[in-house]
């Protein structure tokens, strides 16, 4: 139950808890990242880090995300100066 309510309220930075709620259902759903799990047991990570790690991929997506349109605008470009 511990692991449980340290997951939900991002206390405990081994995985992620999913609350499912609709009309005919109010559970909650956790994945636990083994590498996170072993990192957190010999305290090698901290909830800080495991917070940078996550916004700085956010920022990647995000990147990754914005070359990816750009790319495809270069590409259609190209596309239209063929025809």
């Amino acid at each position: 139950m511990a692991v449980s309510i340290g997951m939900r309220n991002e206390l405990l930075p081994i995985g992620f808890a999913i609350h499912n709620k609709d009309l005919y259902t109010d559970r909650w759903n956790y994945h636990i990242i083994g590498e996170r799990l072993i990192a957190y047991k010999y305290g090698r990570i901290t909830n800080l880090q495991v917070q940078n790690i996550e916004k700085n991929l956010e920022t990647i997506i995000t990147q990754f995300g914005e070359m990816k349109k750009d790319l495809l605008f270069i590409l259609s470009e190209n596309a239209a100066q063929e025809v």
